[in-house]
C-alpha cells in the first residue's frame, strides 16, 4: 500500500471538509478559529514538503541521505517477519472491538485501533521503501540517496499532517 503524498493530503481535506460542514450546520462558530489554525499549519507543512522534496535534487551532488543500512546489513528474513508480526498485532487490535456489544464503545474502540493500525502501517511503508531502495542493484549510489531523501522528506509531511489533524480534532473537540 503506498501513501501517497497526495493522497494524504485529499484524505485530511476531506475530513476537514466534512468537520466544517458539520460545526457550521451545529452553528459552531467559535470552531473557526480551529481551521484557521489547521489551514495556515497544513499549507506550512506543504510548502515545507515541496521544498524539502526540491532539496533532495541536490542529493545527487552531496551525497549526504543516510542509509539505514547497506544491503548486506539488512537481513530480509527478519524484516519480513517483522512485518508479519505488526501486521498480526494490528489486526488483533482490531478483532478486540468484535467483543463490545455496545455500538459507541465498538466505534471509539476501532477508531482508535485502526488510527493505530494507520501508523504502524505508515511506519511499515517508510522503512520497507527504503529497504527496498537498498536491495535493488539497478539504482546508481546517486539515485539511492535521492530516493532515501525524497522517501524521508514524504515521512516528515505525512506525520506532521497527520498530528495537525490530530490537533484539529482535539481543538474541535473530537
Amino acid at each position: 500500500m503506498d501513501f501517497s503524498t497526495a493522497a494524504v493530503v485529499r484524505y485530511l481535506l476531506l475530513i476537514v471538509a466534512v468537520l466544517s460542514s458539520a460545526s457550521r450546520s451545529h452553528g459552531a462558530g467559535d470552531h473557526d478559529d480551529c481551521f484557521d489554525h489547521y489551514t495556515a499549519v497544513q499549507n506550512e507543512n506543504v510548502l515545507k514538503n515541496q521544498n524539502l522534496t526540491l532539496a533532495c535534487k541536490d542529493e545527487n551532488q552531496t551525497g549526504t541521505s543516510k542509509r539505514i543500512a547497506t544491503k548486506s546489513g539488512i537481513d530480509v528474513e527478519f524484516e519480513k517477519e517483522n512485518f508479519a508480526q505488526t501486521a498480526d498485532e494490528m489486526c488483533n487490535n482490531m478483532k478486540v472491538c468484535e467483543d463490545l456489544e455496545d455500538p459507541r464503545e465498538f466505534l471509539q474502540c476501532y477508531i482508535k485501533a485502526t488510527q493505530d493500525g494507520f501508523h504502524k502501517s505508515m511506519h511499515m511503508n517508510f522503512n520497507a521503501t527504503l529497504i527496498l531502495i537498498e536491495l535493488t542493484d539497478e539504482y546508481e549510489e546517486n539515485d539511492k540517496g535521492v530516493m532515501r531523501c525524497i522517501q524521508r522528506s514524504k515521512e516528515v509531511f505525512v506525520k506532521e499532517s497527520l498530528a495537525e489533524y490530530n490537533r484539529l480534532l482535539q481543538c474541535l473537540g473530537y
